[in-house]
């Protein structure tokens, strides 16, 4: 992980700003869980939740889920911890299945919270898989065949909604799982920047479909981002499209630099 003097340290809970990481609050109450079977069967089930985050749940379930599986879940979530549908009674959200504990009551599984609307290619596979490059290395190790990763969105230039500008600004990555954990961190610069996103220098296993946190370095902007695209120049060093998910502060950065 990269790190610079002078920098105010880097806590778990500054990684995962977006959305502010809170404590679990336990939660024994029904949630609803609807997702897809390898095949492709809607699968739907009444679970017990038992606690809940602003980053993520964990549930009890007899469902045969996997990790990386995407599950929509419809629950009573305190709206302190929603990141919209504050409005409503129950919350709906999308959430990618991270740990999965089995035992004789079946099993908990916790899962990161995605947002409202489904991951990039959903629609097309919603059984796929959507992996941390640390899930695919233990995989590897496992001897297991690694599930390939999402396809990247095709972006033709000039179907982007939000016009790039190249400008460098000095950003901070992370990675953090669904309780806010940090599991990867680098600081680089960005190649080009719109309001919708930015292409950013990397030299870190950061893959597509991964949902990370940029940081403007000395700066107010913080927002997640997904990884859609990913290339390797002719430099040999790779570049990350992302697409920020929590857009409202970029047009800061576009207008200031």
């Amino acid at each position: 992980m990269d790190s610079r003097q002078g920098d105010p340290p880097v806590t778990e809970a500054d990684a995962y700003a977006i959305p502010r990481k809170e404590e679990r609050v336990t939660l024994l109450l029904p949630v609803q869980v609807r997702t897809y079977s390898p095949k492709g069967a809607p699968l739907e089930e009444e679970a017990l939740m038992q606690d809940v985050s602003a980053g993520g749940m964990a549930f009890r379930s007899h469902l045969p889920l996997r990790k990386g599986q995407v599950v929509q879940l419809d629950g009573p979530v305190p709206k302190t911890l929603r990141q919209f549908g504050r409005e409503s009674d129950s919350y709906t959200v999308y959430a990618i299945v991270r740990n999965i504990l089995v035992d004789d009551d079946g099993c908990r599984v916790g899962v990161m919270f995605f947002g409202k609307e489904a991951p990039r290619g959903y629609d097309r596979n919603p059984s796929a898989r959507y992996l941390l490059p640390s899930d695919l290395k233990a995989e590897k190790q496992q001897g297991k065949r690694p599930i390939p990763e999402p396809e990247p969105p095709v972006d033709p230039i000039g179907k982007r909604r939000h016009e790039r500008h190249d400008v460098s600004v000095d950003v901070e990555l992370f990675l953090v799982d669904e309780w806010g954990a940090l599991l990867d961190e680098e600081r680089t610069v960005t190649e080009n920047l719109s309001v919708g996103g930015a292409a950013v220098l990397s030299k870190h296993p950061f893959a597509v479909g991964d949902v990370i946190v940029v940081r403007e370095v000395g700066g107010p902007f913080k927002a997640r981002a997904q990884v859609v695209g990913s290339s390797l120049g002719a430099n040999q060093v790779r570049r990350l499209n992302l697409k920020f998910l929590d857009s409202s502060g970029s047009v800061h950065l576009v207008k200031t630099h």
